[in-house]
């Protein structure tokens, strides 16, 4: 075997230890361990394994592993602890977009266990359990992304009167967010989704949200002319363009501009920026049928070079998000 092949067999087995790590981690998150494991509280195996009824050997081996990997610590005599970077897995991790592309995980393996039906046209997993991934996937994944912007939001002109629509809404996690870190404003979300507009109702019903919160179903590549100019003082549209088709959405988010008053918030997943993305344009595409792909890096070069010419009296601001993986893009007014 010469060098260079010898060089491709290690790069491609450091690929899939790379990608055995992270399944081996996502099991773990999976089955409720870090919801148990604590930075400053120790606890044994046997102990971990009775909270959740598991067997003992099998859990033994995962915190071998979780061990082996610095994301806990266990010490023969007090137990097993969390790491710092164990921390980043839990439900009060700091850094939700961790969260987020860990939860993604197992729907993407799904997606790749079934590539022989999902690679075909007019086919995804989404389609294949008649829809049970979208209705999943956001309330595991995309919420967890969206908390990113909550606190963007907070350091706007935001006043007690403001209202927002956010497009693109899916089941309303986000605006949910928004009304309790902004009690006084008002909100709107519109989604094609039936299905997630119905649960959004019941969940704003059940929390007492229902005049501060009005869900619509709307086509947003078709309904949002609708919407007069101004009518919002605010427009979101989060993890939403890569499901517009590319001919609209320019067309989307000069719609954002001319409804929002004061400013629009909107993002762009970019596919050549880091490894999960480029990964992730990829295995997207066999989730969904309405996954249209992120912007390569040559598609953003042109998107910034025309934005400025497009909107010349608007102020227009760019901050990374998603460790890197989308540009978030704010517009206001001046």
């Amino acid at each position: 075997m010469g060098d260079d092949m010898k060089a491709y067999v290690a790069e491609i087995l450091q690929i899939t230890g790379e990608t055995y790590k992270g399944l081996a981690i996502t099991a773990g998150h999976t089955a409720g361990f870090f919801e148990i494991l604590k930075v400053d509280v120790p606890i044994s195996v046997t102990e971990l394994a009775k909270r959740k009824d598991f067997d003992v050997e099998k859990v033994r081996k995962w915190v071998h592993f979780a061990a082996g990997v610095e994301i806990v610590r266990v010490d023969e005599k007090e137990g097993i602890t969390l790491t710092a970077k164990g921390l980043l897995l839990t439900p009060s991790s700091p850094v939700k977009d961790v969260l987020a592309f860990v939860d993604g995980l197992p729907f993407l393996v799904k997606s790749v266990d079934q590539a022989e039906a999902t690679f075909k046209k007019n086919l995804s997993l989404d389609k294949l359990s008649d829809g049970k991934i979208s209705k999943d996937y956001q309330p595991k994944v995309s919420d967890n992304f969206s908390q990113a912007l909550i606190e963007h939001i907070k350091k706007f002109n935001i006043s007690d009167s403001d209202k927002l629509l956010d497009v693109g809404c899916g089941n309303g996690a986000l605006l949910r967010s928004l009304s309790k870190a902004l009690p006084h404003m008002h909100f709107t979300g519109v989604d094609l989704n039936l299905f997630a507009i119905e649960r959004a109702k019941k969940e704003n019903i059940a929390l007492g949200l229902t005049d501060k919160i009005k869900m619509v179903v709307g086509d947003i590549t078709e309904d949002l002319e609708d919407f007069p100019n101004d009518s919002y003082e605010w427009v979101s549209a989060i993890n939403v363009l890569h499901f517009v088709p590319p001919e609209k959405r320019n067309e989307l988010i000069s719609h954002l501009v001319r409804i929002g008053r004061k400013g629009v918030f909107f993002n762009l997943c970019t596919a050549d920026t880091t490894t999960i993305a480029l990964t992730a344009n990829t295995l997207m595409n066999l989730l969904w049928n309405d996954f249209t792909g992120f912007y390569t890096n040559k598609e953003l070069e042109v998107f910034f070079g025309e934005l400025p010419k497009k909107f010349k009296n608007l102020e227009i601001q760019t901050t990374s998000m998603m460790q890197g993986s989308s540009q978030l893009v704010t517009i206001l007014r001046k």
